[in-house]
C-alpha cells in the first residue's frame, strides 16, 4: 500500500494505492494459482466496508479524534459510504506495473510544504 495526500496538480487529494498480486497459492500452499481475477465491485465493496468498520471501531476505542461530535462523525462515516471511489487495474506486463508503482514510491506521501509539525507519532499538515 502506498499512501498519498495529494493529486497530480499538488492539490489535496488523500488516496491509497493498494497493490494485490494476481498470483496466488491454493489452500494447500504448494501449488501456484496464476491470473487470480478480482471482481471489481466485490473487492471495492469489501474494502470499503472493512475500512468503515475499522474507523468505527477506532472511534469506539477513542483512537479517532475529530472536531466533530461522535454522532456527527458516525453520520459522516455512514453517509460517505457511497462516494468512496476505487479503480481496479490489471497489468499484463511486470515492467508496466513496476513503472506505474515506482512513480508513487519515489514521491513522499505528503506535499512537504504542507507539513506544519512532525512530532514523532503525530504529524500536522495544512490542507
Amino acid at each position: 500500500m502506498v499512501p498519498h495526500t495529494f493529486g497530480a496538480h499538488l492539490n489535496f487529494n488523500t488516496h491509497l494505492h493498494i497493490l494485490i498480486s494476481t498470483l496466488g497459492l491454493y489452500k494447500t500452499g504448494s501449488t501456484l494459482v496464476p491470473n487470480v481475477w478480482f471482481p471489481r465491485d466485490a473487492v471495492v465493496k469489501k474494502w470499503l466496508h472493512t475500512l468503515l468498520d475499522y474507523l468505527k471501531m477506532a472511534l469506539e476505542a477513542s483512537q479517532l479524534s475529530s472536531e466533530l461530535s461522535r454522532p456527527e462523525l458516525l453520520k459522516l462515516l455512514h453517509d460517505r459510504d457511497h462516494w468512496w471511489s476505487a479503480r481496479v487495474d490489471y497489468y499484463k506486463f511486470k515492467n508496466t506495473f513496476l513503472r506505474y508503482i515506482a512513480r508513487y514510491l519515489r514521491r513522499p506521501p505528503l506535499v512537504e510544504y504542507r507539513l506544519l509539525h512532525n512530532g514523532g507519532r503525530e504529524s500536522v499538515f495544512d490542507q
